[in-house]
């Protein structure tokens, strides 16, 4: 909250007074749901919430909370690569960049109708936009990317693979909530663009700007090319299986020749490498070929030919279960931030600094406090 709103506040006679009054009262409301975290930087704003008759006495417990916690606070937004800033008046929601970091500029007598709400966090699956919340979440209890301790809550969406164009555009266009997109690329080689919906995307957020909204397209092929290395040995579907559980730490073994090689953020762990992409045919082969001695490991028990000798449809390790995604969300999904610490342990080093600035974004979009219980009552 800017101090720009002191004197709105503080006069009763100004004609943007009872609306700002009303939107603090559904701001507070929205705390007390835990579905954001509020910053006040003046304290005359505070002084004026807790005082004044026009507030009820939850927005006044809600802003005593947030007084007592302001230094944290303080540090928490300096923290943050994006933040949402209510100033006085009206007109259009704008964004700017301060201090290195972007601020949304709210006007408080403009506020969207959504916009307290959680945020929308979108991606090819609902999977796939669970799994980044989870992973943001070991990457806060880890203590090792400098991210401030605090709780994720987004409205999780799935596109429906490259549906996810159309379903970005229609919330965008509403304007009546913040919604970040986290998109697959599917490069497959060094110069690769990324695959046609997600370069669209870019495009319209460039020629139809919104504040309110953002697409981050990964620059790797998929959400799995940053997975931890073990981290099947923290799932319990794979761990009470003997037969699943022998066949991940061979497969782990094979994945560990690879995760430190340049090759790692560009293979499709999902279906594993084609012999004749190694072979240098088709598109980006003659980088694939230049990989080609890492690849001595077959996925099909049946083919034992040199990869120059295959001539059929032969894909090489490394590849992961075609469930793994799935059940890494439903083991960690209900996990608290503080059981999530070892994950990062086995992080992929190719790709540390990536999953490092990804982790800070969905901290900054989705960082809330927890609910609130025992407030005043009107």
């Amino acid at each position: 909250m800017d101090d720009s709103l002191d004197d709105v506040l503080r006069d009763p006679s100004n004609s943007s007074h009872d609306l700002a009054c009303s939107e603090i009262n559904r701001l507070a409301d929205a705390r007390v749901r835990g579905r954001l975290l509020i910053y006040v930087d003046s304290l005359a704003v505070l002084d004026l919430i807790r005082n004044s008759e026009r507030f009820s006495n939850r927005t006044k417990s809600v802003f005593l909370a947030v007084s007592r916690a302001r230094a944290f606070k303080g540090s928490l937004v300096s923290s943050l690569k994006v933040v949402v800033r209510l100033v006085a008046g009206g007109g259009d929601v704008s964004d700017r960049m301060s201090s290195g970091r972007r601020e949304i500029i709210v006007p408080i007598c403009n506020v969207p109708h959504g916009f307290f709400d959680n945020p929308v966090l979108l991606a090819e699956n609902i999977n796939d936009a669970k799994a980044y919340l989870i992973l943001a979440r070991a990457a806060i209890a880890s203590g090792g990317f400098q991210l401030p301790r605090v709780q994720l809550k987004a409205d999780v969406r799935g596109g429906g693979g490259s549906a996810i164009e159309h379903e970005y555009k229609n919330i965008k266009s509403a304007a009546d909530k913040l919604v970040l997109s986290i998109v697959d690329s599917d490069v497959r080689y060094p110069g690769c663009v990324p695959n046609d919906w997600s370069r669209r995307m870019v495009e319209d957020d460039i020629a139809n700007s919104s504040s309110l909204a953002r697409t981050i397209v990964i620059d790797v092929y998929s959400i799995e090319n940053i997975f931890p290395l073990d981290l099947h040995k923290h799932i319990s579907s794979f761990r009470s299986d003997p037969a699943r559980r022998f066949s991940l730490e061979r497969d782990e073994g094979i994945w560990r020749k690879h995760v430190d090689k340049d090759h790692w953020r560009f293979v499709p762990l999902k279906r594993s490498v084609p012999c004749a992409l190694l072979r240098g045919a088709g598109d980006g082969g003659a980088y694939w070929q230049g990989c080609a001695q890492h690849f001595n490991d077959y996925s099909s028990k049946s083919c034992t030919r040199d990869i120059y000798a295959c001539t059929h449809g032969c894909e090489r390790l490394p590849r992961y279960p075609e469930d793994y995604l799935v059940e890494f969300v439903k083991e960690f999904e209900k996990v608290p931030n503080d059981g999530l610490r070892d994950l990062c342990r086995s992080l992929p080093a190719s790709v540390r600094d990536m999953f490092a600035e990804l982790s800070k974004s969905v901290v900054s979009w989705f960082c809330v406090g927890r609910p609130i219980g025992a407030v005043g009552r009107d």
